[in-house]
């Protein structure tokens, strides 16, 4: 029985598998994916929460990411970088997190207390130039 084993999951305060059962059951239970995600990520954050989850976790990582792309695109900025500020600084958000704070900086400043790392590496693209040989006349 599936929800039995949730359950116990949440007793024992197995996060990671706990997250997987509902990743797997919770798309089926809902008409919407977009209704189910939401569901799904309210759920994980509270779980999180009340079990003081703060590891990796990829799966965690990925539907967070998405439900937060979701708001952002859809201008709720606001509540997007909260939800990623559940996430530990990870390589899957770093430019949501980018694009977030850079579309609405003075908002985020006051949410965050520094600005996100960049995700990209930066190249100095600069050409130096060089006059070409004088020809003797």
């Amino acid at each position: 029985d599936v929800r039995s084993a949730v359950i116990c999951y949440i007793c024992a305060k197995n996060f990671p598998k706990t997250v997987s059962i509902w990743a797997s059951t919770n798309v089926a239970s809902q008409g919407s994916p977009k209704l189910a995600l939401q569901d799904l990520v309210e759920k994980m954050a509270v779980l999180q929460d009340a079990t003081k989850f703060n590891q990796a976790d990829a799966l965690f990582n990925a539907k967070l990411t998405k439900y937060a792309e979701i708001l952002a695109n859809s201008g709720r900025l606001t509540a997007a970088m909260r939800y990623l500020c559940l996430l530990s600084d990870d390589n899957s958000s770093a430019i949501l997190r980018d694009r977030i704070f850079n579309s609405a900086p003075a908002q985020m400043s006051q949410m965050l207390r520094s600005a996100p790392r960049f995700p990209f590496q930066t190249t100095d693209v600069r050409i130096m130039y060089q006059p070409p040989p004088q020809q003797p006349a």
